[in-house]
């Protein structure tokens, strides 16, 4: 049922319509030619100023320029600017952002309804938008054109360098995970992330006073049936690797708000686990999501960490009765990001000798000191479970799905690695039941039997490399056979289009 007068607001009835009323009318009313034509010819700088005053007029409930109809395509129009980016957008982003996070701390939960009521607004926040930066679907494009995904590093190094210099270079500029690459350029979606997703926050909490949005997630959540739909839309957007990665910090409120809404509708979801329970956290997150943009807090962006780990250390985190409901398939995936944090980055098949004798650590952010690492091999147990044939099940899937994996695009040939070494392990009849003690063995064992190594260290070297050529098929490995190593001379099928 949409409104017959400004065309831009959908209700389920005509009750629904009855009862919307009294925040609708300040802003029902259907654009001009002649307004849309204004609208259009804005430069960013002046379509914030007008944003701005509209935004507080809304609302408070005023409408003292007549214009309150405007706010819709007014955002739309600072979405397409910034999308071209607009030379204001860096500072475009951060003023809307900061107007918007007053929005997010007003004690008066009706002013998000009449937001939300302005024609053409509720579609615009719920529905549609695209936050992932191109170069993110460039890497995955990029990525389907090789059989296992983006080559390893060795291979890289080995196949493509000596034979194809320039393809490799632009294949290790994208194939470190996407989330790391650092570009020249500003990211136009986070910039515009900064304006939107705090619009979304604003209608799910009250937040409590800060100068850091880090904590705009924590505080009252709002009395609204509107509260429940808006804190969806920011946990799935949050939730989002590709959306995470577009949009950085500019999604840092949804940590705090995934404690919060924890806090707020996961006891009693907890209570009432059934087989269709799913793992579900909270409205638009579930376990093993929530799980995974913690990590991702963690591993690279760092600005949530302390939010991030008071998520991971909820005892529900631990449960493997949460975890038990959840499908083989995503505990799989989630317990692929839980061993790549575990063995870290700087584990990542880089050598000194590949970067003219300089060894490279990736940087991680430092969590806070009350929390434990232990924690994670907690997590790690409750996903695994106590069922050894669903574990082991679990760990072949864990290994062979090509959906699986850190954002399922190559780069974690290393983890999935692991998991074969403890399918080997199992398969020997040894112990593999005191994961941290594995994972640590794994960690110090070098890729690539090289250098003064000792007859045992040699030969736990050897069989990390075996485990690596499962994981990226014979050839994707550079295989070493009497001191030497063959690489095959079959290259990957090279990119189809030019760059």
């Amino acid at each position: 049922l949409r409104c017959s007068r400004c065309k831009g607001a959908y209700y389920v009835s005509k009750e629904a319509q009855r009862a919307h009323w009294k925040w609708h009318k300040h802003t029902c009313k259907l654009p001009s030619e002649d307004e849309l034509q204004y609208v259009n010819g804005l430069t960013l700088q002046q379509a914030c100023g007008t944003y701005m005053t509209l935004i507080e007029d809304v609302a408070g409930g005023t409408n003292r320029d007549k214009q309150n109809h405007l706010l819709h395509v007014i955002s739309r129009r600072i979405q397409v600017l910034i999308y071209d980016r607009d030379p204001y957008m860096e500072q475009a982003g951060m003023d809307l952002h900061g107007r918007n996070r007053i929005l997010n701390m007003q004690q008066n939960d009706q002013a998000s309804l009449r937001i939300w009521g302005a024609p053409g607004m509720t579609q615009f926040l719920l529905y549609g938008e695209d936050l992932i930066e191109p170069y993110i679907k460039t890497y995955k494009e990029l990525g389907s054109n090789f059989a296992h995904g983006f080559p390893s590093w060795p291979y890289l190094l080995h196949v493509i360098l000596p034979e194809n210099e320039e393809l490799a270079k632009k294949v290790a500029m994208l194939s470190v995970d996407y989330e790391e690459i650092e570009l020249c350029t500003v990211f136009s979606s986070m910039e515009f992330c900064y304006f939107y997703y705090n619009l979304i926050v604003c209608a799910a909490v009250c937040a409590e006073p800060s100068s850091n949005s880090n904590t705009d997630g924590q505080g009252r959540l709002r009395d609204t049936k509107l509260a429940p739909v808006a804190t969806r839309r920011a946990l799935e957007l949050w939730s989002n690797s590709d959306v995470m990665a577009s949009c950085g910090d500019a999604l840092s409120p949804g940590a705090s708000l995934s404690v919060n809404a924890m806090n707020r509708w996961g006891p009693q979801q907890i209570q009432e686990i059934t087989s269709e329970f799913d793992g579900v956290l909270a409205p638009g997150l579930t376990f093993d999501d929530a799980l995974i943009s913690a990590l991702k807090e963690f591993d690279e962006s760092g600005s949530s960490i302390n939010h991030a780990a008071q998520l991971v250390s909820k005892p529900a985190m631990s449960s493997p009765v949460i975890w038990g409901s959840i499908t083989m398939g995503r505990r799989a995936r989630a317990a692929l990001f839980v061993v790549r944090h575990l063995i870290g980055y700087q584990n990542n098949m880089i050598e000194e000798e590949y970067f003219e004798d300089k060894r490279i650590f990736w940087g991680k952010p430092q969590p806070p000191k009350w929390f434990e690492e232990d924690v994670w091999y907690d997590v790690l147990g409750a996903i695994f479970g106590t069922d050894d044939v669903m574990k082991i099940a679990m760990w072949e899937m864990a290994t062979s799905h090509p959906s699986l994996g850190p954002d399922g695009m190559g780069c974690n040939d290393d983890v999935k690695a692991f998991f074969h070494f403890l399918l080997r392990r199992h398969a020997k009849n040894e112990n593999v039941t005191f994961m941290k003690g594995l994972i640590a063995a794994w960690k110090v064992t070098p890729f690539f039997a090289r250098g003064d190594l000792t007859p045992s260290q040699r030969k736990a070297s050897l069989e990390k490399d075996e485990c690596l050529a499962l994981a990226q098929g014979n050839l994707l490995h550079p295989v070493y056979v009497n001191g030497t190593y063959n690489v095959v001379s079959k290259k990957p099928k090279v990119l189809n289009r030019s760059w």
